[in-house]
């Protein structure tokens, strides 16, 4: 007989939701999934040192992984630990694919292109790939029903953010419409 697995079970993101939650000496009221890197982390932890907030790193290419990772553990979060905000932070570092498909015997690169100028275009292509990355998974979590209805009659807040690495600006996404906007620092 095969025994039938909870959603949550394996699920890293929960996994590690669990072991903060035991170490916490009061319980959870934010859960906070968060990209893995280190500068926006340590930020995000000064930010919410006052809460009771439990901050996961993953990276954010992951947060889908095998499924609905991210959605499974937000879900767990609202139903295990009644946590009233869910905070989302993705970041322009990123790890998304960002190479295109590349014919063989064609130049590198044009020669008249300054590296400068491809650099920053390439820099710019990753950022842009990773907040439609995050965007797409904002639009996914907010689309589970459980989700959706708790943020929709107010007993769930749902915050946005997007870290841009190379300024080290925040931004908040807006799910509603799709769109982007600069916190000040």
């Amino acid at each position: 007989m095969v025994a039938a697995s909870k959603p949550h079970e394996g699920n890293r993101l929960v996994q590690n939701l669990k072991k903060v939650v035991q170490q916490a000496d009061r319980s959870i009221t934010w859960a906070v999934f968060a990209d893995d890197d280190p500068l926006m982390l340590r930020r995000l932890g000064e930010a919410l040192g006052k809460e009771s907030a439990a901050i996961i790193p993953a990276p954010q290419n992951l947060w889908s992984c095998g499924g609905h990772a991210l959605e499974d553990a937000v879900v767990w979060a609202i139903n295990e630990l009644a946590v009233v905000s869910v905070v989302l932070v993705g970041s322009s570092a990123a790890g998304v694919p960002v190479s295109d498909p590349i014919l063989a015997g064609r130049a590198a690169a044009d020669e008249s292109e300054n590296t400068l100028l491809a650099s920053v275009r390439a820099s710019e292509r990753k950022r842009r790939l990773a907040q439609e990355d995050f965007s797409q998974q904002v639009q996914s979590l907010v689309n589970v029903h459980e989700v959706g209805h708790r943020v929709a009659r107010g007993s769930l807040a749902l915050h946005c953010l997007f870290y841009r690495a190379e300024s080290g600006v925040f931004t908040a996404f807006d799910p509603r419409d799709g769109s982007f906007r600069a916190l000040i620092n």
